[in-house]
């Protein structure tokens, strides 16, 4: 509730005047039915956000080509890093 609050800076006296207006407005019946569709809503854009954001990471697996390739950059680095503390030791750099 306090996040709410700070989101919309509203205190406790304005959630308490809409909470009692949507009460006067649609009645005591029709509010739970109205926060069950809406928690339900936002539940499911929540989990489609998330579907949409994850596919790719999911679906994707190194494959033995990746991972030599990985391997072969990591080995040039290490090689160029010699090379390059090499001629900074000679004074070339």
């Amino acid at each position: 509730m306090s996040t709410l609050c700070a989101l919309f800076n509203l205190g406790r006296g304005e959630i308490m005047l809409i909470l009692a207006l949507a009460f006067i407005l649609f009645g005591a019946r029709k509010l739970p039915e109205m926060a069950k569709g809406l928690g339900q809503g936002l539940t499911k854009a929540r989990r489609d956000a998330a579907d949409e954001l994850e596919p790719s990471r999911r679906h994707w697996k190194p494959s033995a080509k990746h991972l030599h390739t990985f391997g072969f950059v990591l080995w040039v680095l290490l090689g160029l890093t010699i090379l390059a503390i090499w001629a900074a030791g000679r004074g070339l750099l």
